[in-house]
């Protein structure tokens, strides 16, 4: 099965770059994790301004993360040499194109968790109409979330291509192989809940296993594209030659 093979193959990844993995997840988590809480903990105590100030910091502090894990996993995969500096370097590749594409995933999230928060709090609307939209908007949440597992490594393999060209190559490469990508979902939110039980594991593992995990989903998902494409042009060959020694009747 696509999903656990490289989901082994990304596990194999970082007991080979271990030192260097666990120092890229712990700065991840340094720059991206005490902010999100600071964030949270204003929204809770209704401070809106401060968690909106923050939030903005996050953001541009998680553009900058995601980057460095992307472009080291990418390395990592293709099996070259690796250091500290890539990370360096990680963090200003492409760094306008990763920043608008970042700003399109986060506008469409927050509008799908405000739509699930619009939907749950207003006693106006009848529970017949407001659950199913909840559930809606749940599923496309989670939908939108593992899209970033294949937008990520698209944008990394693809510096020089278009917005929309980075956003439907990487939304048809998640459909390529659906219960992969489903499977992928499941597995990832079940790491995610043991590592926020255990900190550790998000310290030290979660971030980088999983930009591992989404480079070598995306990889298998274009190879699946073109033996697609390679067996659908021997059969157009195929079907264009005329059988050696046929007579054909005049």
């Amino acid at each position: 099965m696509t999903a656990l093979r490289t989901f082994w193959l990304s596990c194999k990844d970082f007991f080979e770059e271990m030192f260097l993995s666990i120092f890229a997840n712990a700065l991840w988590c340094i720059m991206v994790a005490p902010l999100a809480l600071l964030a949270y903990q204003n929204a809770v105590a209704g401070f809106m301004l401060g968690a909106l100030l923050i939030g903005v910091a996050l953001f541009a502090l998680f553009v900058v993360a995601n980057g460095a894990l992307s472009y080291l996993a990418r390395r990592v995969v293709d099996g070259r040499a690796v250091s500290w500096r890539d990370l360096i370097t990680g963090m200003q590749f492409n760094w306008r194109k990763r920043l608008a594409v970042h700003a399109v995933w986060t506008g469409v999230l927050l509008t799908c968790l405000f739509n699930m928060w619009f939907y749950s709090s207003t006693a106006q609307i009848p529970s017949t109409i407001a659950v199913p939209l909840i559930v809606l908007f749940f599923d496309l949440t989670l939908l939108w979330v593992i899209y970033l597992a294949f937008l990520l490594p698209v944008m990394t393999r693809q510096p020089e291509s278009s917005l929309g060209m980075i956003f439907r190559n990487a939304a048809g490469l998640m459909f390529t192989n659906a219960f992969a990508s489903l499977l992928m979902l499941v597995i990832a939110s079940l790491l995610f809940v043991v590592s926020a039980l255990l900190l550790i594991l998000l310290l030290l593992f979660f971030a980088i296993i999983m930009a591992y995990w989404s480079t070598h989903m995306t990889d298998a998902a274009i190879k699946v594209v073109l033996d697609r494409q390679a067996a659908q042009t021997t059969t157009d060959d195929a079907d264009e030659r005329t059988p050696s020694g046929q007579v054909r009747p005049k």
